[in-house]
């Protein structure tokens, strides 16, 4: 019997793609620019999937449940203002440094993937979940 897909399921597999390209940037696998450019826009689709595809589908009365969502909203916009930086000293030529960003992006993943996404998956009804998994399938996150 095929297991069946998961909220967790595809964002794990995201969060696991964006650190990859974080290591890409930081490692020089590809241009700087390349790697940057790359790791930007699905971090932007990320968030775009979480906020608008999965945040807005989810109509929690549960309290915890909210705060666990604002959390993840403000380390968006931490990590935005980020990787913001990284990009201005990527243009003026500057040796630009991951670690913090690196360290915020593996914090927000084991939050989400260990306790909002399963969290949902539990919470949610099959109706609430079947809506969730197509818009994030819309969105088209990469596969690696």
């Amino acid at each position: 019997m095929e297991k069946p897909i998961t909220v967790s399921g595809l964002m794990l597999r995201h969060h696991t793609l964006i650190e990859v390209l974080v290591e890409y940037l930081e490692n020089n696998f590809r241009s700087k620019i390349e790697s940057f450019d790359e790791l930007k826009w699905e971090l932007e689709k990320h968030i775009f999937t979480e906020e608008k595809g999965i945040f807005e589908c989810c109509d929690s009365k549960d309290k915890e449940t909210e705060e666990m969502i604002k959390r993840i909203i403000k380390e968006h916009k931490d990590m935005l203002n980020m990787l913001n930086k990284i990009e201005n000293k990527l243009m003026t030529k500057e040796s630009i440094g991951v670690a913090e960003f690196l360290e915020l992006l593996k914090e927000h993943r084991i939050f989400e993937d260990e306790y909002l996404y399963p969290r949902l998956d539990r919470e949610l009804n099959k109706e609430q979940k079947k809506e969730i998994i197509k818009r994030i399938n819309e969105v088209h996150l990469k596969d690696f």
